[in-house]
């Protein structure tokens, strides 16, 4: 043979083995790519496998969670409407001691005086110079004492405020303790 016939049998051979070598190896590993294995949770499995277990775990995750979400919304939803009752309930004794005090006011207002009643403690403020033991020096026990009208406008705003003041901090105590600090 002459050296120019043998040029392009070589040249053949050369690249027919170098393309052999590609599709084997892309082969090769088109195969380990499906039968590559995992170790899972101390498990060899492969990784078809593996992908489906994950998939399925965060599945459960999601349900879990999903499930959590509507437990707290429940509860969250039954707190406010706690709340709700606790408001209504508090707002309604509100208009209750407003009620009673325009009407108290209304009584003043038309001439009505405001009368309280009064009783004297032995050694509780005693007016100097008298005891207890004095006796018919002593003043008057168990009666009543009427105000004059400003006086009485006075007292009368003072309770309405006391009792408004001491209904709103019931209805907060109660808010606190029944939403904020339920379990």
């Amino acid at each position: 043979m002459n050296p120019v016939s043998v040029r392009p049998v070589v040249i053949l051979v050369l690249a027919s083995l170098v393309v052999g070598a590609i599709a084997g190896g892309a082969f090769a590993w088109w195969i380990q790519g499906n039968r590559w294995q995992v170790v899972v949770a101390g498990k060899e499995s492969d990784l078809r496998q593996a992908k489906a277990d994950h998939s399925d775990l965060i599945a459960q995750i999601n349900r879990a969670a999903a499930e959590a979400i509507l437990v707290a919304q429940g509860k969250a939803a039954q707190a406010q409407r706690h709340a709700a009752l606790i408001d209504e309930t508090m707002t309604a004794r509100l208009r209750d001691e407003e009620r009673k005090s325009g009407e108290l006011s209304a009584r003043l207002a038309a001439g009505e005086r405001l009368r309280v009643a009064g009783r004297c403690a032995p050694g509780a403020g005693d007016v100097p110079g008298t005891s207890a033991a004095a006796g018919a020096a002593g003043v008057d026990d168990g009666g009543t004492v009427e105000l004059s009208r400003a006086a009485g406008r006075d007292v009368q705003a003072a309770r309405a405020g006391a009792a408004r003041d001491r209904t709103a901090l019931i209805g907060l105590q109660r808010w606190v303790r029944e939403v904020c600090l339920a379990p």
